[in-house]
């Protein structure tokens, strides 16, 4: 199934039809959502009533304890931002934050670049720009869309 809210593929493990809602599984993270934001994808089968929990209840992950608005990357390899960006950006928008400053340092820029391909095409992204007097080209301050 896609979540047309955060653009993401996941898998319904339980269906709640008093509140018209569903716990979709979307990589390592549970969310709750509205059922009008559901789209099967094409050649998916019709969703098992096996993954239904016991009595319909939604289960729901609550947001991540203690995730910092700022990341910092300095003194990493290009190779090694991706999968963790990714998850801290995943983290960052369950723990509701709207903004985040990911700190890359200057250097040659091939970490900033990385950094900012990254931001380019991941779906929890609505903006990013770099981080003005707080950093300047060092920094990096992402947007996140609305939980």
């Amino acid at each position: 199934m896609l979540v047309r809210s955060v653009g993401l593929k996941g898998e319904i493990v339980s269906i709640d039809e008093e509140d018209g809602t569903a716990a979709v599984q979307v990589g390592g993270f549970r969310m709750t959502v509205d059922l009008r934001e559901l789209r099967r994808e094409k050649g998916e089968p019709d969703a098992p009533s096996a993954g239904r929990a016991a009595g319909g209840r939604s289960v729901s992950l609550p947001a991540a304890p203690d995730v910092s608005m700022t990341f910092d990357m300095r003194g990493w390899r290009a190779h090694e931002v991706g999968d963790k960006l990714d998850r801290y950006l995943n983290d960052a928008y369950l723990a509701g934050l709207h903004q985040v400053r990911l700190i890359h340092g200057k250097g040659t820029g091939a970490l900033r670049q990385v950094v900012r391909d990254v931001l380019q095409s991941h779906p929890l992204v609505t903006s990013f720009a770099n981080g003005g007097r707080d950093g300047g080209d060092g920094v990096t301050v992402a947007n996140l869309v609305d939980r």
